[in-house]
């Protein structure tokens, strides 16, 4: 047994690692690992679970004549058997009422299945047992945060420290939900510096917070920095796919796509196979790998595999539409996206998508609209959706109709090739011709491919021989 907080897991973006901790004098430590990811567009954050105990005996003691077995509950939630953990906790509950312990289990079984009000009013229950016991804020914290409760989840981390002044891993654990709420509080990142670096006054074992530093100087676009923390962190920790994502775009800005490889292959290697969704995230990486390496015959399989073990895996089902668009393979992307709808109906991107690829295919304009409608009330600060709004009008032949609907995206034809191409059509259309081969021109300008570029390059070739 140890009075020393450990912080030291780390598995991903942003590693809210609960409180290894001393629950009683005599005999147990759990370790609660919180895992937050960034989804889709890697700018949200929302907690999830990562559930690992370690336990050095399996028995609390109440008194000297009574003890709770615990071994049982542990290797429910170890399982990930959470239903059967509740009701077993729930039982030991009436024969030990007001046992912290048992409490703090339930709680955590709560949390393994993502039902975050019910492990909140369960947190709730464990500090009227015992309100000075720094663990069950520590896990509280994350179940706050999945409410989307920041502030309130910042005041259980403050409690935590307040209650362990001088144990190093309470400022790792608050400098972790600082850097993961950074986009709500713009000084977020300094005052997680500022953890970090009492975290290391206190002794904090600096392994430990390399990832996190790695993550900060990214914030700060601080890439050089952010290098040999997140390249430390990955060798300690090979299976570490999130810190391992981070790292590799920074080895393919400097060309440096071999070492990415070594990096990636090394890590393959400590993955486990069974592990689906970790493999799923590796394919995903290899994918990306594969499209920055240029390793064109390797990216659809890559993909693919990612999505064969992991069909929810919509970072990788958004990425795999991005580049078949890329390549004008229309036709495949719209069952991507359809299926994507159906594990995130509200999913503002699949929905957008969906309402350009129909417009863009053209032979369901009305199912287009009504996508197109649905998708500016998910995200109505989306200024591409002006775009495809404009594009139906072409489709429909309302071309003055398209040129009033595309201004809103004309700022960003330089950089957006399709916008470029959608003016030329609706030049081209208004009998404007050297406005169109103007925006046919800048939409060819970049090498890079994209869906419409052949019929643009045809469209051009027509205009300037005429």
């Amino acid at each position: 047994m140890t009075k020393k907080c450990n912080f030291t897991h780390y598995e991903s973006n942003l590693q809210l690692a609960v409180l290894k901790k001393c629950l009683l004098v005599s005999l147990i430590i759990f370790v609660l690992l919180m895992l937050a990811v960034f989804k889709a567009s890697a700018t949200v954050i929302e907690v999830l679970p990562k559930l690992e105990q370690m336990i050095e005996n399996q028995q609390v003691a109440q008194n000297t004549n009574n003890q709770v077995q615990l071994g049982p509950v542990v290797e429910l939630i170890t399982d990930k058997q959470y239903q059967a953990a509740i009701g077993l906790l729930q039982q030991l509950q009436q024969q030990s009422p007001g046992n912290k312990t048992l409490c703090y289990l339930l709680a955590l079984s709560y949390v393994g299945q993502e039902n975050w009000q019910k492990a909140d009013s369960t947190s709730q229950d464990c500090i009227k047992i015992d309100s000075k016991w720094p663990v069950i804020y520590s896990l509280r914290g994350p179940i706050l945060s999945a409410l989307g409760k920041k502030k309130e989840a910042l005041q259980q981390y403050n409690f935590v420290i307040a209650l362990t002044p001088k144990e190093p891993g309470g400022y790792l654990q608050r400098a972790k939900f600082l850097y993961a709420n950074r986009k709500n509080d713009p000084q977020g990142l300094y005052r997680a510096s500022s953890d970090i670096a009492k975290y290391l006054r206190l002794n904090g074992e600096a392994a430990a917070a390399y990832g996190l530093q790695g993550l900060i100087h990214l914030a700060f676009k601080q890439n050089e920095q952010a290098k040999p923390y997140l390249l430390k962190t990955i060798k300690a920790q090979p299976d570490n796919l999130t810190i391992l994502s981070e790292l590799l775009p920074l080895y393919y800005q400097e060309n440096q796509t071999n070492q990415a490889q070594a990096l990636l292959l090394a890590s393959g290697k400590s993955l486990n196979k069974l592990d689906k969704e970790k493999f799923s995230q590796y394919k995903f990486l290899q994918a990306k790998h594969a499209i920055a390496a240029n390793e064109d015959t390797k990216v659809e399989t890559y993909f693919k595999a990612a999505l064969k073990l992991k069909a929810e895996h919509l970072p990788a089902r958004k990425a795999f539409i991005y580049w078949l668009d890329k390549q004008e393979r229309l036709q495949e992307t719209i069952p991507l996206a359809k299926q994507g709808l159906a594990f995130a109906p509200n999913d503002s991107y699949f929905t957008s998508y969906l309402a350009w690829a129909l417009a863009d295919k053209g032979t369901d304009l009305e199912q287009a609209q009504s996508w197109l409608d649905k998708a500016k009330k998910l995200a109505p600060e989306n200024v591409f959706l002006s775009d495809t709004q404009a594009w139906l009008d072409v489709r429909q032949g309302n071309y003055r109709q398209a040129l009033k609907h595309i201004q809103p995206s004309i700022h960003y034809a330089a950089q957006v090739p399709e916008i470029a191409y959608h003016l030329g059509v609706i030049h081209y259309n208004l009998g404007e011709k050297n406005k169109a081969i103007e925006y046919l021109q800048l939409s060819l300008k970049s090498q890079d491919s994209f869906n419409g570029r052949t019929q643009a390059q045809a469209l051009l070739n027509t205009l300037s021989s005429s």
